[in-house]
C-alpha cells in the first residue's frame, strides 16, 4: 500500500530522517550471533563494575557529621565555644546545662539540648556584642534572625551550613547574663 503524494507530510518527505531498516538476523553460521556479541559482553561487564563500585562507595562511606550522642554534644559545645570566644572580655562566670530529649521527628533517635549562661563583665554591652556577632555570622553566610521571646527577651538565632541552630538570648531587663543555647542534630544513643 503506498501513500498518495498529496498525503505525504513530515520530516521523511523532505529527507530529514533516513529510511528505517528492519533489523536482520545474523547468518546461522556466525559464531557470535544474537546478544552474545563481544561488545554486549563488554558493556555488561562495565555496567556490573559501575553498579558494584557505586554500591561499595555508598556502603563504605562515612558521613562528615557525627552520628552519636557524644559526637553531637561535642559539635554543639564547639559552636557555643566559638560564639563565646567572640566576646571582647572573658565572662565573669558561666554555667552549663544539658539534657537529652527525643528527636522532634518522633523516631528512635535523640538530640542534646545544650544551654550555657554567661555573666558578662561590666565593660561588655550584651546588645552590642550580639549585634557584632550577628553581622559577623551573616557575613559568613549564616542565616541570622532576631526575635522577641514571650518574656520580652531578645533572641538572635544563628543557623550555619551544618544546620545546627544557636540562639543567643539577651534579657529584657538589660542584665549582664546572656544565654547561648543549641539543639543538636538527631543521633543514635
Amino acid at each position: 500500500m503506498s501513500i498518495p503524494p498529496d498525503m505525504r507530510t513530515g520530516p521523511r518527505q523532505y529527507g530529514l530522517l533516513p529510511r528505517r531498516k528492519l533489523p536482520q538476523l545474523p547468518p546461522k553460521g556466525e559464531r557470535w550471533h544474537g546478544l552474545l556479541r563481544p561488545s554486549t559482553l563488554i558493556l555488561l561487564g562495565v555496567v556490573i563494575l559501575l553498579v558494584g563500585g557505586t554500591w561499595a562507595g555508598i556502603a563504605l562511606s562515612r558521613t562528615a557529621y557525627p552520628t552519636t550522642i557524644d559526637g553531637v554534644t561535642a559539635e554543639s559545645s564547639l559552636g557555643i565555644d566559638e560564639l563565646e570566644a567572640t566576646l571582647p572580655v572573658a565572662p565573669v562566670a558561666e554555667t552549663e546545662q544539658s539534657r537529652i530529649q527525643p528527636c522532634p521527628d518522633g523516631g528512635e533517635k535523640q538530640q542534646v539540648v545544650l544551654s550555657r549562661t554567661l555573666t558578662l563583665a561590666a565593660s561588655v554591652s550584651a546588645a552590642d556584642w550580639a549585634g557584632d556577632v550577628s553581622s559577623t555570622y551573616r557575613d559568613k553566610g549564616w542565616s541570622v534572625t532576631q526575635d522577641t521571646t514571650d518574656t520580652g527577651d531578645t533572641a538572635f538565632t544563628l543557623i550555619g551550613p551544618a544546620l545546627i541552630p544557636f540562639v543567643i538570648t539577651l534579657p529584657a531587663a538589660g542584665g549582664s547574663d546572656v544565654t547561648i543555647a543549641s539543639d543538636s542534630r538527631c543521633a543514635a544513643g
